[in-house]
């Protein structure tokens, strides 16, 4: 019995989040964290990743990965370059398609330019982890454990210091979370076919920079 791959699995069953080694928190929900308190990610368990950030219609359907380290900008292009090795050596070339990245430093699909998320306040917000965003349904929740494992590699390739997690608290927000306008500003292919852009890209893309700033100052919902 692999005893992490039941124990995530247990907890999604249950709609909650759980740590994959020390650095790493995965779920399907939204994570939130603040610089007063960063061991502490909090996983707000009313609130669909897929839902949020990219408007699909069903829960369920996506992952949220964080793996947390030193207060640094890493090399998003690097960090594709050696997860899409790694996919390629596992016969798993396709799953790249379906991985979107955020780090300090931009980030995008993981298949595509990387050219996304480079405004100043987003990237600040994620210079003490790397975010993805996957495409998995709950019979291959395996595969969480091989990327999480190839993207702590591939920070510690750069000389980038992992810092553990010391706790993940799941509770229920009192805030209503939509970060869909990401999706309308990336190459990303997690959005929902028939999207629906709320204004020009430009104004969207800033009204979700300007949520994902307050969200990520909140110390408590």
């Amino acid at each position: 019995m692999n005893a992490p791959l039941e124990k995530i699995k247990s907890e999604f069953l249950k709609g909650r989040g759980v740590r994959i080694g020390e650095a790493a928190v995965v779920s399907r929900k939204v994570h939130l964290s603040s610089p007063e308190r960063p061991q502490l990610v909090r996983i707000i368990t009313n609130s669909d990743a897929g839902k949020v950030f990219y408007n699909r219609f069903n829960e369920g359907e996506i992952v949220h990965v964080d793996l947390f380290h030193e207060v640094k900008k890493v090399d998003v292009e690097r960090i594709a370059k050696s997860l899409l090795k790694a996919l390629s050596e596992s016969s798993r070339e396709s799953m790249g398609d379906y991985i979107d990245i955020q780090t300090g430093s931009g980030g995008g699909r993981l298949t595509g330019s990387l050219d996304y998320g480079k405004t100043e306040n987003l990237m600040k917000s994620h210079l003490n982890h790397v975010h993805l965003a996957v495409l998995l349904d709950d019979d291959n929740l395996d595969f969480l454990l091989f990327l999480v494992d190839k993207l702590e590699e591939a920070l510690m390739e750069q000389g980038v210091e992992i810092r553990k997690v010391e706790k993940i608290k799941n509770e229920v927000g009192m805030v209503p979370f939509n970060l869909s306008p990401y999706a309308t500003n990336s190459d990303s292919y997690l959005k929902q076919n028939n999207f629906r852009e709320e204004g020009s890209q430009r104004s969207a893309y800033q009204k979700a920079i300007e949520l994902s700033e307050y969200f990520g100052s909140l110390k408590e919902l």
